[in-house]
């Protein structure tokens, strides 16, 4: 009898012990995470942004195909520059004047002209270097209207140097005149200089005075006809 009631002892502790052993576990073990609401893909997707937002100083909307930095400018590698100094875009003027010169259709004269024609559009450099060339194509015979680029206040003494120096080189009927009109100029950047050269051709004692420029211009004229007029005198046929 006193055994089975030792036995039946042990049974109720050991049932004992495990049930509290199988809470503590129980108990210690991590929750599971609650489930993660979905969200909802429409208020997901929608963001409200203000539409009063400040503008920063130097900042600009950035157009397509803009370079940033430089909101709507154009990056084209291929777009030809814009000239620095007024006149023709510089790829247009290297064009029209590779296409003058190289052109075998017209005469030197009528190239000349087409260049001096080109001056008003250009700019000083690009005045000057037509200038150029077409004082190396104008003959004599055209020179009437050079007269205008040596005395016209307006034209830059950059391209009036261009062709005083191309009409020392001329015929003195030429140049001796033009030299005497750019002396009578006070404001002409080469007055000096036209009447230190005309003391050398006509008269040591030439000065700034419009009157003896003309007479001595005029007498040299007349000088020069003389010249040409005994020059062209057939020679006498020999005497039988």
């Amino acid at each position: 009898m006193k055994i089975f009631i030792r036995v039946l002892l042990a049974i109720v502790i050991l049932g004992a012990v495990f049930a509290i052993t199988w809470w503590a576990a129980g108990a210690s073990s991590p929750r599971k995470p609650d489930p993660i609401a979905a969200k909802d893909p429409v208020k997901a997707s929608t963001v409200n942004v203000p539409n009063n937002l400040p503008t920063l100083p130097g900042s600009a909307p950035t157009l397509p195909n803009s370079t940033p930095g430089l909101p709507g400018g154009p990056t084209d590698p291929n777009a030809p520059p814009a000239p620095a100094t007024g006149g023709m875009n510089a790829e247009v003027f290297a064009e029209k004047l590779h296409n003058v010169l190289i052109n075998d259709s017209i005469s030197h004269d009528q190239a000349a002209i087409t260049l001096l024609d080109m001056l008003p559009s250009g700019n000083v450099e690009q005045q000057v270097e037509l200038s150029q060339h077409a004082a190396n194509l104008l003959p004599d015979e055209q020179y009437g209207r050079i007269s205008t680029l040596l005395l016209d206040p307006k034209v830059p003494s950059e391209v009036k140097e261009v062709w005083y120096s191309d009409m020392l080189n001329r015929d003195p009927k030429l140049n001796v005149p033009l030299l005497g009109a750019i002396a009578k100029q006070k404001d002409n950047p080469f007055h000096q200089e036209a009447i230190d050269t005309l003391s050398i051709i006509l008269n040591p004692e030439i000065s700034d005075n419009q009157a003896i420029i003309d007479a001595e211009v005029q007498k040299h004229l007349r000088e020069l006809q003389e010249q040409d007029a005994a020059a062209n005198v057939p020679p006498l046929a020999p005497k039988q």
